[in-house]
């Protein structure tokens, strides 16, 4: 079913994007609970990255201080 990799790194696959994509179709109740809960993992973090990343931008538009 899912196999656990603490390898990330080095590890030749997809991503958890990917995985999604293709378990979702014949994903079984409890491996798609999985599957949404691995999605909106996904979500909060692009979220919270891309508020970082605007931080960054308004704060070096201000110029020095």
């Amino acid at each position: 079913v899912f196999k656990i990799n603490f390898q990330i790194l080095a590890s030749v696959g997809g991503n958890v994007a990917s995985l999604i994509a293709g378990r979702f179709g014949e994903a079984t109740p409890y491996e798609l609970k999985a599957l949404m809960a691995a999605g909106l993992v996904l979500f909060v973090l692009t979220l919270f990255v891309n508020f970082i990343a605007t931080a960054i931008v308004a704060r070096s538009a201000k110029g020095p201080q």
